[in-house]
C-alpha cells in the first residue's frame, strides 16, 4: 500500500511538471511540419505574357482584345494601347491559349482576322502578332438533309484555300467557325452563323454537320464556292443564303441513290424479276428530282427541298424493297427445293408400288422439277449453283429417308387391345392412294383447279406496303382558329408519344416565313397514380405553357373566371377546387414541396368546352380502372376532371416528374396555306401535323398503306374455290358406303378420318 501510494504521488508530480513541456514540444513539431509542407508545395509565381499587335503594314493596332484561355475557360483579357502593347497575367502552368480580336466599330463587318495561338508563341520577350485584314460573312437559311427528319447539330464552317482545298490557317491554327465546340464563335462572342474571312482573298467555305443516325451520328459536308473567284473588302459585311448549296448537295445524294436504284432494277429484271411497280415508283421519284432542280434554279428553295425529300423517300423505299425482295427470293429457294423433294417423293409413291421404282421415279420427277425451278424462278440464279445442287441432293435424300425408313420405326405396343394410329399410317396412305387412283379424273380436275387458282393468284395480284405523305380530313367544319398543331409521330391519347427533350426546335420553326408565333404545351403522362398534390389534394393532371404565347395562339384566356393566366411561380385552378381548398386569388399554395401563388381561377365548363387545334379536348389524361373492385383491373385512359388539374407556367411544369412537351401550336401569317404548311412540316420533319383552317380540320403524316392490284379477280377466284368445295362435299356424301365398309372391317372413326386427311394431303 505504501509503495503504491508513493508511485501515485510520483506520477502526479510527473504530469504536473511535464504538461507545459509537452505542449511546447507539440508546438515545435507542428511548426516543423508546416515549414516542411510549405517547402514541398510548388510555387506558382505570378507572371505576365506580353506582346505587340500590328497590322500587315506594321502599324500598331489600338484597342485589340487579347484574352487568355484554358480550354473553354476564360481567365483574363487586356486591350492594346496606342503602341499595340498588351499584358496578360498568368500563373505558372502550361496549356494556355491566347486569342486576339480587333474590330473597328465604324465599319459593318469585322476588320481583322482573329488570331488564335499557343501560349508558348508569346513567351519570348518582344513577341509581335500580325493581324491580317478581315471581313464578315453572315450565313442565312437552314441546312437540312433529305436523309433524316432531324436538324443538323454542331455546324462547323472551315475556310479553305480555293486552289488546294486545304484549310486556311492563322498562326498554324485552322480558321473554324460555327456552333461546333471547335468553332471560334464562342471565344469571340459571335453568332453561330457569323464567319470572319480573309479580306481581299478568294476562299471556299466547307460546311460540316452531323445528324442522328441509327448507327450513331452521320457526318455530311459540302463546299460553298460563292467567293472562289471573288473577295470581300476590309470590314465588309456580306450575307449569303446557304440553302442553294445545301439543296444542291441533297440533290447529289438523291442522284446517287437514283443511279443505285436504277442499276438494281436493271439487275433484277435481267434475273427475271417483275419490276413494274418498282420502275413506276423510280420514275415518279425521277420526276420529283427534275422538279426540285427546276425549283432550285428559280430560287424557290422551300419547294425544292420538299420535292428532293419526296424523291429521296420514294427511292429509299424502292431500294429497301429490292433488298428485301432479293433476300426473300434467295432464302425461299431452299424452302422450295425442300418442298419439291417432298412433292416428288409423294408423286412417285402415288404412281408406283415397288421400292426401287419409287426411288428412281422420285429422283426423275425431282430432277425435272429442279430444272423447271432453276429456269423459271428468278431467285434460283441468285444463289450459287453448287449450293443449289447440294441443297437438292440433301433434300431428296432426306425425303426418301423419311418415306422409306421412318414408317418402319413408327411401331408401338397396343393398349387395351387397340392398335396405335402410328402403326397403321402406311396402310392408311396406301388406301388413300388407291382411292385417288379410282377417282383419277376427279382428282386430276380438282388438282388442275387448285393449281390454276394458286398460280393465277400469285401471278395476277400484287400487294405492297407503300410509305407516303398521308392527308386525311377529320372534320369539314371551318375552324375558329387558323393554325397548325405538331406532335411526335405515333401519338395517340391512349398511348401518348411525347416530344424529345426540348420539344420542337422552336428557333427553326420561328424562322419559317409562314409562322407568326409558336407555343409549347407540357403535360403529364397518364397514370393511375396522382402526379402531385396541391395543399394535400391529389392532382392527376398538369398542364404547362407560356401564358402570353398560348393565349396569342389559342386564346386560352377566355376560360379564366377570376385573376389571370399563370406565370412562372404561379398556379391556376378550377372553381370547384378553389371552393374545396377554401382559398382566394393571391394566396400561397403548396404544390408538392413548392410554394406557388394562386394567380387565377378558370371556369370549369369553359375548360371542358375548349378545343385544341386538333379538335381534341384541352384536358390532360389519367388512367382509371373500369372494372369493379372484385374483378381483375382493366385500365383505360380518360380525361381528368377539372378539379384534378392545375395550370402552370412552362418551366414550373417541366420540373415535375412525368411532365414533357406534348405538342406545339403554331399560328400562321395572313395568306398562308395552312394545310400546305402542315404537309410540308410532316414531310420535312416527320411530325404529325394537324391543320385548322376555313376548309376544316386535316391531319398530315408520313405513314404506310397497303396497295393492292388485281382485286377484281377475286370474284372468279371465289367461284373456283366454291366449285372445289362443292366437289369435296359431294365426294364426302358419296363415301358414306365406303365409310360403312371401313367401319365393318374394324377401323374406328379416327382412323377413317385419317384416310381422308391423307388423301387431302396428297392432293395438297
Amino acid at each position: 500500500m505504501i509503495r503504491g501510494v508513493g508511485i501515485l504521488r510520483t506520477s502526479e508530480h510527473s504530469n504536473a511538471v511535464g504538461g507545459p513541456f509537452k505542449a511546447a514540444l507539440m508546438l515545435l513539431l507542428v511548426g516543423v511540419l508546416l515549414s516542411n509542407l510549405l517547402l514541398c508545395m510548388p510555387a506558382h509565381a505570378q507572371s505576365y505574357v506580353t506582346g505587340t499587335v500590328v497590322d500587315e503594314d506594321g502599324v500598331p493596332v489600338e484597342g485589340a482584345k487579347a484574352s487568355l484561355w484554358f480550354g473553354r475557360k476564360h481567365f483574363t483579357s487586356d486591350y492594346t494601347d496606342s503602341e499595340g502593347f498588351f499584358e496578360l497575367e498568368y500563373y505558372g502552368t502550361t496549356g494556355y491559349n491566347i486569342s486576339i480580336y480587333s474590330d473597328d466599330p465604324s465599319t459593318p463587318g469585322v476588320d481583322y482576322l482573329p488570331a488564335w495561338m499557343q501560349f508558348n508563341d508569346l513567351k519570348e520577350p518582344g513577341a509581335v502578332v500580325t493581324l491580317r485584314p478581315g471581313a464578315s460573312l453572315l450565313l442565312e437559311g437552314d441546312v437540312q438533309f433529305v436523309v433524316s427528319n432531324s436538324l443538323p447539330e454542331d455546324l462547323l464552317y472551315t475556310v479553305l484555300e480555293p486552289d488546294s482545298g486545304e484549310p486556311m490557317t492563322q498562326y498554324g491554327v485552322p480558321i473554324l467557325y460555327g456552333s461546333h465546340e471547335r468553332g471560334q464563335n464562342f471565344f469571340l462572342d459571335l453568332e453561330p452563323n457569323h464567319v470572319v474571312v480573309p479580306a481581299g482573298e478568294p476562299f471556299l467555305l466547307e460546311v460540316n454537320s452531323s445528324i442522328p443516325d441509327v448507327a450513331g451520328m452521320a457526318v455530311y459536308s459540302f463546299d460553298v464556292d460563292e467567293y472562289r473567284d471573288g473577295a470581300l473588302g476590309v470590314g465588309e459585311l456580306a450575307s449569303l443564303d446557304i440553302r442553294p448549296y445545301s439543296i444542291g448537295f441533297n440533290l447529289g445524294l438523291v442522284s446517287s441513290l437514283m443511279d443505285e436504284v436504277n442499276a438494281s432494277i436493271d439487275y433484277m429484271r435481267e434475273k427475271g424479276f417483275y419490276m413494274v411497280k418498282e420502275r413506276s415508283t423510280a420514275e415518279d421519284a425521277e420526276g420529283a428530282y427534275v422538279d426540285a432542280q427546276s425549283l432550285l434554279a428559280a430560287g424557290r428553295f422551300v419547294e425544292s427541298f420538299g420535292f428532293s425529300k419526296m424523291s429521296y423517300i420514294d427511292l429509299a423505299q424502292v431500294r429497301d424493297r429490292l433488298i428485301g425482295m432479293q433476300a426473300d427470293a434467295t432464302s425461299s429457294v431452299y424452302i422450295i427445293v425442300a418442298f419439291l423433294a417432298l412433292a416428288s417423293t409423294t408423286i412417285a409413291f402415288l404412281l408406283t408400288n415397288n421400292d426401287s421404282t419409287k426411288i428412281v421415279a422420285s429422283a426423275a420427277v425431282y430432277a425435272g422439277f429442279l430444272a423447271v425451278l432453276y429456269t423459271a424462278y428468278p431467285g434460283s440464279v441468285l444463289v450459287p449453283f453448287t449450293d443449289f445442287m447440294r441443297t437438292g441432293l440433301l433434300s431428296i435424300a432426306g425425303s426418301l429417308f423419311l418415306a422409306l425408313l421412318l414408317p418402319r420405326w413408327m411401331k408401338g405396343g397396343s393398349r387395351r387391345g387397340m392398335v396405335p394410329l402410328r402403326n397403321i399410317l402406311v396402310p392408311i396412305f396406301s388406301m388413300a392412294k388407291r382411292s385417288i387412283r379410282r377417282r383419277r379424273l376427279r382428282f386430276l380436275l380438282t388438282l388442275i383447279s387448285i393449281t390454276v387458282l394458286v398460280m393465277s393468284f400469285v401471278t395476277l395480284t400484287s400487294f405492297s406496303e407503300t410509305k407516303d405523305l398521308l392527308v386525311r380530313r377529320i372534320s369539314p367544319t371551318p375552324a375558329p382558329v387558323r393554325g397548325v398543331l405538331l406532335r411526335s409521330g405515333g401519338y395517340s391519347f391512349e398511348t401518348p408519344e411525347f416530344m424529345t427533350e426540348g420539344g420542337v426546335n422552336l428557333e427553326w420553326l420561328l424562322r419559317q416565313p409562314e409562322v407568326a408565333q409558336a407555343s409549347q404545351r407540357a403535360e403529364n403522362l397518364p397514370s393511375i397514380r396522382h402526379v402531385t398534390t396541391l395543399n394535400g389534394v391529389r392532382i392527376y393532371g398538369v398542364v404547362g405553357f407560356d401564358s402570353a404565347l398560348e393565349d396569342e395562339v389559342l386564346g386560352i384566356s377566355s376560360v379564366i373566371e377570376e385573376g389571370a393566366l399563370p406565370s412562372e411561380g404561379g398556379v391556376v385552378i378550377s372553381e370547384e377546387l378553389r371552393d374545396a381548398l377554401d382559398v382566394e386569388v393571391g394566396d400561397t399554395l403548396l404544390l408538392g414541396g413548392t410554394e406557388l401563388v394562386l394567380e387565377g381561377v378558370f371556369d370549369d365548363a369553359a375548360l371542358w368546352a375548349l378545343r385544341d387545334l386538333d379538335g381534341e379536348s384541352y384536358l390532360p389524361g389519367k388512367e382509371e380502372n373500369m372494372n369493379p373492385p372484385e374483378e381483375r383491373p382493366m385500365y383505360h385512359t380518360i380525361r381528368c376532371e377539372t378539379d384534378e388539374i392545375v395550370l402552370l407556367g412552362l418551366t414550373t411544369a417541366m420540373e415535375l416528374p412525368l411532365v414533357r412537351v406534348s405538342r406545339v401550336d403554331v399560328s400562321v401569317n395572313e395568306g398562308v396555306d395552312v394545310r400546305g404548311f402542315a404537309e410540308r412540316l410532316a414531310l420535312e420533319r416527320g411530325y404529325w401535323a394537324w391543320s385548322s383552317s376555313d376548309s376544316g380540320l386535316h391531319v398530315a403524316l408520313m405513314g404506310s398503306y397497303l396497295e393492292g392490284k388485281g382485286l377484281p379477280l377475286m370474284v372468279p377466284w371465289a367461284i373456283v374455290v366454291l366449285n372445289v368445295v362443292v366437289t369435296m362435299l359431294n365426294s364426302m356424301y358419296e363415301r358414306r358406303k365406303e365409310i360403312h365398309i371401313l367401319s365393318s372391317v374394324g377401323l374406328n372413326p379416327a382412323q377413317i378420318a385419317t384416310i381422308f386427311v391423307a388423301e387431302a394431303s396428297i392432293i395438297g
